[in-house]
């Protein structure tokens, strides 16, 4: 199969095996440990987000009693600030992995070419 880039040239040190998993990000067949992802909120973010939530269920329930389903101001910002917290928490795995698969052709043979070759 032709991709459009040449295959790289190995690097010198040996074959490792890859295993992804849920509960560990990866298991490299030539490491002792898995490589856990940390922790992606803090616990004073986890204990906002669980609070915001909260209060997002609150202010719905009262605008569906008194406004009818309509949103206020409230709770739009509310509705933002979650966001916010997710979307810190989405681009912290996305730095974890990036981070992760950016260190293993330096120090193993793998490479991302010779999934395709």
């Amino acid at each position: 199969m032709h991709i459009g880039r040449t295959a790289t040239p190995p690097n010198g040190h040996p074959p490792v095996g890859v295993d992804f998993g849920v509960k560990q990000a990866a298991y490299l067949s030539d490491e002792t440990e898995p490589r856990l992802m940390p922790q992606t909120l803090t616990e004073g973010e986890k204990q906002r987000l669980t609070g915001l939530e909260r209060r997002k269920e609150r202010q719905i329930v009262q605008a569906k009693k008194h406004r009818g389903g309509g949103f206020s101001n409230r709770l739009r910002r509310t509705l933002r600030s979650i966001a916010e917290l997710k979307a810190r928490q989405a681009r912290r795995r996305l730095d974890f992995t990036h981070k992760l698969t950016a260190t293993w052709p330096r120090t193993t043979a793998w490479s991302p070419s010779k999934i395709f070759v």
